[in-house]
């Protein structure tokens, strides 16, 4: 009959710094992708407004294009420079707080027919 063993493994999960900066940038992402999919209206002089389309999909047509005068153009740099905002907070808390190393050990009951040799 063997003895019990023991078995050990390591556990590595975000520091709680880490996770409120993960948080944080998957909010920003969200915004982000709120900025290059909502569409975008210029309102005219008679109230009614004006379709302009999205920072990922502009309206297409040379009229469309002079009133717009781009607007697409700067809602996608926004929607860029929120989305680099976010990676750079992301990888700031990796950088910043790290994560934890932590190793777990349990017993092993050795089940009948295992022959250690």
């Amino acid at each position: 009959m063997s003895s019990p063993r023991i078995e050990s493994r390591v556990v590595i999960s975000p520091a709680t710094g880490t996770r409120v900066c993960i948080s944080a940038g998957l909010i920003l992402l969200a915004v982000a992708a709120y900025l290059l999919f909502a569409p975008i209206d210029i309102p005219s002089s008679t109230g009614a407004a004006f379709k302009c389309g999205t920072g990922w999909a502009p309206e297409a047509g040379d009229f469309a294009r002079a009133v717009c005068a781009g607007l697409n153009d700067t809602a996608r740099l926004r929607a860029g420079v929120v989305g680099f905002a976010a990676l750079v907070v992301i990888a700031g808390g990796f950088w910043t707080f790290g994560t934890h190393r932590k190793v777990q050990r349990r017993v092993v009951e050795a089940a009948p027919g295992d022959d250690d040799l």
